[in-house]
């Protein structure tokens, strides 16, 4: 098949991305993150003419879905998950995606240590959430005071990434990608200087000698019990997926344009910065539930108050 039609096929495929296949038998709806892993699930829908997938915009908005049942299979940050769980609801881990898809952006000059932040402005989405809790928890480990840095948060990662390059106030950002390769590439055409910042993944293996596992499909059990084999089949589908991603990303990156309404060129140079896995949750079980310790030992609330080592569906 030749670039064009493959690329035209996608195209017409993400139109009904968000519809049901109405000659499935049992259709399944994904709703995913708007970040970059999500293209791994939207890649793996488009083989199947059982998936659809849809994008919630906040973890908010993840929260209702699940708590009024509107919701079975979702993309979830990592805590959220826990949260709910302990909140009475029925929902575990499946599979994890990224280990880490949040970058340190910052213009004029590059930030190569955290206590660079210190009497700056950062601004990030989901305050209380993934990107936050992770910054939050390097901050606190490393003796820096929170008081110090004006701390800016937004409801979507597209609103961080617009103030931040509008506002000159705001020193540095934490983004997810694919939003962190758009800030750059909007920045070069406003002729604004944005630098890389240390790398979080690298500052927590430092700090903690454990990985973060940022984010992963989650499910309600009873859900998960009564579709077993579908789970088994997506997982094999979006290993499959994710091998095709990171041999074909300019093709991947107009699957994630479409499903993320961000810049295709964006999308492209993000999947090299998203550390896009596919994991088994048996197989990482262990150093989630330490990544979650570290998260509990930081702040109780932020994972709801207890880690649960009997959230993993499989």
């Amino acid at each position: 098949m030749k670039r064009r039609e493959f690329l035209n096929i996608c195209a017409a495929g993400l139109c009904v991305l968000n519809a049901p296949n109405l000659f499935a038998n049992n259709h399944y709806k994904i709703f995913v993150a708007p970040s970059i892993p999500s293209i791994t699930i939207a890649k793996a829908a488009l083989n199947r003419v059982d998936t659809s997938v849809k994008v919630w915009k906040n973890p908010d908005e993840l929260r209702v879905g699940v708590a009024s049942n509107k919701m079975q299979i979702m993309m979830s940050p990592t805590n959220v998950c826990t949260m709910l769980y302990n909140k009475g609801f029925d929902v575990g881990y499946v599979n994890f995606l990224t280990t880490l898809q949040t970058s340190l952006i910052s213009k004029n000059k590059a930030i190569s240590e955290l206590k660079q932040l210190v009497g700056k402005s950062i601004i990030l989405p989901f305050k209380n959430d993934m990107p936050d809790i992770i910054l939050r928890t390097l901050l606190k480990h490393l003796g820096i005071d929170f008081n110090k840095i004006n701390f800016i948060y937004t409801n979507t990662p597209p609103e961080a990434l617009a103030l931040f390059l509008s506002k000159n106030e705001i020193d540095a950002a934490y983004l997810p990608e694919p939003m962190a390769s758009a800030a750059k590439l909007k920045a070069k055409l406003k002729s604004i200087n944005i630098y890389d910042g240390i790398s979080s993944d690298k500052l927590w293996k430092e700090c903690f000698n454990k990985s973060i596992y940022q984010a992963g499909i989650i499910a309600n059990h009873k859900f998960y019990e009564e579709n077993k084999s579908y789970f088994i089949s997506l997982e094999n589908d979006l290993k499959a997926s994710l091998k095709w991603i990171l041999q074909n990303k300019s093709e991947a990156a107009l699957i994630g344009a479409n499903l993320l309404n961000a810049p295709q060129k964006a999308i492209e140079l993000s999947i090299n910065n998203a550390n896009l896995c596919v994991e088994n949750v048996k197989d990482v079980k262990k150093e989630v539930l330490e990544f979650l310790k570290i998260i509990h030992e930081y702040n109780p609330a932020l994972v709801g108050g207890k880690v649960h080592d009997d959230i993993f569906l499989g």
